[in-house]
C-alpha cells in the first residue's frame, strides 16, 4: 500500500490537464454561432459608417449622391479637346475611380477588406473572432460579401492599366487638361450610378448622330447608284471624305462602332431598302435597339 500523501497529485494534475484540454477542443471545435454576424452588407457599412470618426465624411464608407449626369460634360471634353464618345468618357470614369480610391485610402490605415471583415465578425465572442482570423476558417464563408472586395480592387487595377495606357498617347498640354477634367468631376461623378447615367447619356447621342450621318451617306449612295450599298464597305470606299461622326467611329476591319463600341449591324433590304441597327446598351436583349430605315 502506497501511504505517500503526495501520490495522488500527479494524477489530479493529469486529469484536470485533460479537463481543461476536452473543453478546450470543444470550444475551437463547436460550430461558430452565424446568428450573432450581420445578416447584410448594409449593417456592417452602418456600422463603419458610426465609427468614422474623421472630420470629413467618410469617402470609403460614405454613400456619395445619385445624381443626373451634367450635360456640362461633354461640354468639358470639347473644351479640353477630346472627343465626346466613349472612347474619352471610360477612360475619364477610370481615372476618377481611381481618384477617388487613392484619395479615400488616405483617411484609413487598414484596407476595405480587412475593416469590413473586423466589423462584420464584431458581433462574435472573442474566440470566435480568433478562430475565424486564425485561417483556421474561411472568413468569406462567414461574411460572403468579402469575395466583392477581390473584385473589387481587380477593377482598380484595370481601371490603373486604363488610365495608364490613354494618358501613354496624350501630348503633355492634354495630359494637363485630362488632369483637370478628373478634379474636376470626380466629385459630381463619385456615385456608379451617375457614371453609368452619363455613359449611356454619352453613347446614346453619339449613336444618334453617326446614325443621322449613315442615313445622309446612304441617301445620297442611292440617289447616285440608284440601289443602296450590299455592305459598309460599298458605301465607304465611294466617299472622298468621310464626315467626322462616322469617321470617328470607323475601325481597322472595316467595321463602324455605334456609341458603346459595338458594331452597327447594316442590311439591304433589295434595292430600296436597308436596316441599319445597333445593339443598345444591353447586347443580350433587343429592347433597347436603336433601328434606323430609309425615311
Amino acid at each position: 500500500m502506497n501511504l505517500n500523501p503526495h501520490a495522488g497529485i500527479p494524477i489530479s494534475i493529469g486529469l484536470l490537464a485533460c479537463l481543461i484540454g476536452t473543453i478546450a477542443l470543444a470550444a475551437l471545435t463547436r460550430p461558430i454561432d452565424r446568428e450573432r454576424l450581420a445578416r447584410e452588407p448594409s449593417e456592417v457599412i452602418g456600422l463603419l459608417r458610426a465609427r468614422h470618426n474623421g472630420p470629413a465624411p467618410c469617402l470609403r464608407w460614405g454613400d456619395p449622391v445619385a445624381a443626373a449626369p451634367s450635360p456640362e460634360l461633354e461640354a468639358d471634353l470639347h473644351r479640353a479637346g477630346f472627343a465626346a464618345d466613349l472612347h474619352s468618357v471610360l477612360p475619364l470614369m477610370s481615372a476618377i475611380r481611381v481618384a477617388n480610391h487613392d484619395s479615400e485610402q488616405t483617411q484609413h490605415e487598414a484596407t476595405p477588406a480587412q475593416e469590413f471583415r473586423e466589423a462584420a465578425l464584431s458581433g462574435l465572442g472573442r474566440l470566435d473572432q480568433l478562430r475565424v482570423q486564425s485561417g483556421r476558417q474561411d472568413p468569406e464563408a462567414f461574411v460572403p460579401a468579402l469575395g466583392a472586395f477581390a473584385e473589387a480592387e481587380s477593377r482598380i487595377q484595370r481601371d490603373r492599366r486604363r488610365v495608364f495606357a490613354f494618358r501613354s498617347t496624350l501630348p503633355p498640354d492634354h495630359r494637363d487638361s485630362f488632369e483637370r477634367l478628373v478634379e474636376s468631376w470626380r466629385g459630381p461623378l463619385a456615385h456608379t450610378d451617375t457614371q453609368a447615367a452619363a455613359i449611356e447619356q454619352v453613347a446614346m447621342r453619339v449613336t444618334a448622330e453617326r446614325i443621322g450621318s449613315l442615313r445622309a451617306l446612304l441617301a445620297g449612295y442611292h440617289e447616285t447608284y440608284g440601289a443602296y450599298p450590299a455592305n459598309f464597305k460599298e458605301l465607304l470606299e465611294s466617299i472622298p471624305k468621310l464626315p467626322g461622326a462616322v469617321a470617328r467611329g470607323l475601325e481597322r476591319d472595316g467595321s463602324l462602332r455605334d456609341g458603346w463600341l459595338r458594331s452597327f449591324e447594316y442590311f439591304r433590304l433589295g434595292h430600296n431598302s436597308y436596316r441599319l441597327r445597333s445593339q443598345g446598351s444591353d447586347a443580350g436583349t433587343d429592347v433597347d435597339d436603336v433601328v434606323a430605315h430609309p425615311r
